[in-house]
């Protein structure tokens, strides 16, 4: 018997053509052509937010939004989990800060870097550095290095107590697991500069300079100057003049003109003649006016005091001391250049503590 649609009793409708494959939330759209498809429309894929205050034990359904110990948390789906990230491990430094450092010292720019990676979610909540001298004369820089995201965070001259722990950074951040924290600790030890004073007179050329007289090949950009051993006061300068070292700074000021004037760096020495020192210089700075020949100048060169810089280790610390579920290793550089690879422990502690993050629970933000 053939029966009509329109006289199908409800009971004995069927679902529409592809409902049984269709994912949920889709609509049949017409497709101008005598068909159809099912889609999803771009607002059922979306969860509205929620909010319900601060947590407490429950059930809670996706795009539910609370607050938890400080943490602003959204739901990812229907869950009893507590929401804030949970610490289930004990505090611990990584080194431990009670572990004997021994010093030792370089003269160059000491780079110590701590590499940490994490294995499982955890909490950093300090960082602690050392060194064995801090002085006036001691330049330091710490790098914060999130090699997973590449960010960096400089803390420039942080001040540490002498060979002593110094907290530097308080705050307690959530690392994923599988994230690669580096630390460095730069430092070097900028002694101040002993200093050469006298008069002498300038004289135009590259030739032999006289007793008393400096010739400078040229009075606006010279790249040679040659002192005479004897200064105008005639006194021999011969073992200051000869123990000047690349890098120093010689500047010249005509006496009767202060406004007249050079500063330069030394970048080689001669000291072949008995008589006299040349200096191959560069990086000139000229004053107001330059400096004219045939006169008489007040000279004085800074040459820096070479000093060692200081710093702490530990030998084959992390291999005798592996930390729990974070992998550390470390690198050292002197001048930038990389020594052989170590397993020491530096002046460097993350005070850290293992924590739970619920994969129920997004972070939106923090107190």
């Amino acid at each position: 018997m053939t029966v009509q649609h329109r006289n199908i009793v409800p009971a004995e409708c069927h679902e529409p053509k592809g409902i049984d494959t269709a994912p949920a939330g889709a609509r049949y759209v017409a497709d101008g052509a005598g068909g159809g498809v099912w889609t999803v429309p771009e607002d059922a894929t979306k969860v509205p937010m929620y909010w319900e205050g601060s947590w407490a034990a429950g059930t809670y359904q996706a795009g539910d939004v609370v607050r938890d110990a400080g943490w602003q948390m959204i739901a990812n789906k229907e869950t009893t989990d507590p929401a804030a990230p949970q610490a289930i491990g004990v505090e611990e430094h990584i080194p431990d800060q009670n572990v004997v450092l021994t010093t030792v010292s370089d003269i160059s720019v000491v780079k110590m870097i701590h590499r940490y990676v994490f294995n499982e979610p955890h909490f950093v909540t300090e960082l602690w550095c050392r060194i064995p001298e801090y002085t006036g004369d001691t330049n330091t820089k710490i790098t914060l290095y999130n090699v997973t995201t590449d960010n960096k965070t400089i803390i420039s001259q942080p001040i540490i107590s002498n060979d002593e722990y110094t907290l530097i950074s308080s705050r307690n951040a959530t690392v994923p697991s599988g994230l690669i924290f580096e630390v460095w600790l730069e430092v070097y030890n900028a002694a101040s500069a002993n200093s050469i004073t006298g008069g002498w007179t300038s004289a135009e050329g590259v030739g032999t300079p006289t007793t008393g007289n400096f010739e400078i090949d040229n009075l606006a950009t010279p790249t040679r100057i040659a002192f005479h051993n004897t200064d105008l006061d005639s006194v021999s300068r011969t073992t200051e003049l000869q123990g000047v070292i690349v890098g120093s700074s010689i500047n010249i000021n005509e006496t009767s003109d202060v406004n007249r004037n050079l500063s330069c760096k030394v970048s080689a020495i001669d000291t072949a003649d008995p008589t006299f020192t040349v200096y191959t210089v560069n990086t000139v700075i000229n004053g107001p006016n330059d400096i004219r020949d045939a006169r008489t100048c007040s000279v004085q060169i800074d040459v820096p005091i070479t000093q060692p810089t200081q710093y702490s280790n530990n030998v084959n610390y992390w291999t005798t001391n592996p930390p729990t579920n974070v992998a550390v290793t470390s690198e050292l550089y002197f001048d930038n250049i990389k020594q052989v690879p170590l397993s020491d422990a530096y002046g460097i502690s993350l005070l850290v503590q293992e924590a739970y993050l619920s994969p129920d629970w997004e972070v939106l933000g923090r107190d």
